[in-house]
């Protein structure tokens, strides 16, 4: 999940070696990056160890502000509106179908988008 975020530092710096992400890296963070986070069901408390303590609230609040906008389509970057549209079950982008050569949305149970593939 952190990779989501497209930070300027690198993961495994985060990971492996502790550093913190701040203030300053979470202001850099883009809506698109952010909006993957504001499903109801990812549990941002599994990456606040992650954060230094301001940090990881700033973020919070950050992803909280977007619960009530319009999803960005992860490749045209243009609202998704009342189209269609599918969400990568992998980094939880969403997409037109257009956007990724779909005219209908797949029979799977599971897609995974062109980045992800």
């Amino acid at each position: 999940m952190i990779s989501w975020l497209k930070l300027p530092i690198n993961c495994e710096a985060i990971v492996i070696e502790n550093v913190k992400i701040t203030s300053e890296h979470v202001a850099a963070i883009d809506n698109l990056s952010l909006q993957k986070f504001r499903n109801d069901f990812i549990d941002l408390s599994l990456i606040e160890q992650f954060f230094e303590t301001s940090a990881f609230i700033e973020f919070v609040n950050k992803v909280n502000s977007l619960k009530n906008k319009r999803w960005l389509c992860d490749s045209c970057r243009k609202t998704t509106g009342p189209k269609i549209v599918l969400q990568c079950d992998v980094c939880l982008a969403w997409y037109h179908l257009r956007c990724v050569g779909l005219k209908s949305v797949p029979k799977t149970q599971f897609y995974k988008c062109p980045e992800c593939n």
